[in-house]
């Protein structure tokens, strides 16, 4: 980290932790009235991809840039977005390793989610044993975002969510849950691409960490192809043992690739599975096909890879058990 983003960054946890009580005094209330619509999937999957579909072609609101400034005081940077931005939508659906650029766009805020479910990042991830969240400050902090922004939102907490869907759908009843699927070689050449794009190496651990700490400390000393498979059959087998818990009526699955050939489906389905639940998103456009980023990948990646899944087959991943 440069000198000038830690300065930055030290001044907006300045700005936050000032900020904090004044957010308490913001009035609104934490009735659930809207929807909330929450992407989930594997790094690198198009999670970015379907949250700009979706917040540009429904009348919904996202946690954008903007707000994301605001994590601890989330009610004033809802607040000055709608001063400054307002309802203005508009993007060329890129994303830079899932970071969007314009301050209306979606943003994980993740350092939201973290503070709401207690979760450390110091180094190494720590996700809290699910009875010590407050589940009700939780539907409380959504709602409450729902109510000021007087709107359904659209959210990408990844993981952070994904840990906790069975306790989410008791405390959000009018939530739906979309699911980004997409082939694991793909998704494991991506991450591997995205480790050497940033610099930092193929050795080196990038984005989400699974949630038990001692196989992190493990994997961490591992090769590449090791890591990038772990990561991806992990988090996998983490979804899906906690979408088990989820209805189908509030679970949409779509693929990647029908995604980009017929985005306009995946918003039908959103609109439906909200109506259901008894506060519909309506559809405000309707979007073409998308290009996609499909590339051929190098085959002694795929090969090495491949080794890793393989080695890993058959795996008894520790929070499964939990």
């Amino acid at each position: 980290m440069s000198r000038a983003h830690s300065l930055s960054d030290d001044i907006f946890r300045e700005m936050n932790e000032a900020l904090m009580y004044a957010n308490r005094s913001v009035s609104v209330d934490t009735v659930e009235r809207h929807a909330n619509v929450i992407v989930l999937g594997l790094p690198r999957s198009g999670t970015t991809l379907v949250t700009q579909v979706i917040f540009e072609n429904m009348a919904i609101g996202c946690t954008n840039n903007l707000m994301a400034r605001f994590w601890m005081a989330p009610l004033i940077g809802c607040r000055l977005s709608q001063a400054v931005i307002g309802s203005r939508k508009g993007s060329d659906l890129r994303s830079h390793y899932g970071t969007t650029e314009l301050p209306w766009e979606p943003h994980e805020f993740s350092r939201f989610w973290h503070d709401l479910l207690g979760v450390s990042c110091r180094g190494e991830w720590e996700y809290p044993d699910r009875s010590c969240v407050n589940w009700d400050r939780v539907r409380e902090s959504v709602c409450a975002l729902n109510n000021c922004a007087e709107s359904a939102l659209v959210h990408k907490p990844l993981e952070l969510v994904g840990r906790y869907l069975s306790d989410f759908l008791q405390v959000l009843h009018r939530t739906v849950f979309v699911y980004v699927e997409r082939p694991q070689m793909d998704v494991a050449c991506s991450i591997a691409e995205a480790r050497v794009r940033r610099g930092d190496g193929l050795e080196k651990w990038w984005s989400t960490e699974l949630p038990d700490k001692a196989l992190m400390g493990e994997l961490k000393g591992k090769p590449f192809w090791i890591q990038i498979a772990a990561q991806v059959a992990g988090l996998r087998a983490m979804y899906e043992h906690e979408m088990r818990a989820l209805p189908p009526a509030r679970l949409i699955r779509v693929q990647y690739q029908d995604l980009v050939l017929n985005p306009a489906s995946l918003l039908v389905r959103i609109r439906d599975a909200t109506r259901a639940v008894g506060a519909e998103v309506p559809i405000i456009a309707e979007p073409n096909a998308l290009r996609s980023s499909e590339r051929m990948p190098d085959r002694q990646l795929t090969s090495a890879l491949a080794r890793g899944f393989e080695t890993l087959s058959g795996i008894s991943w520790p929070w499964l058990e939990s």
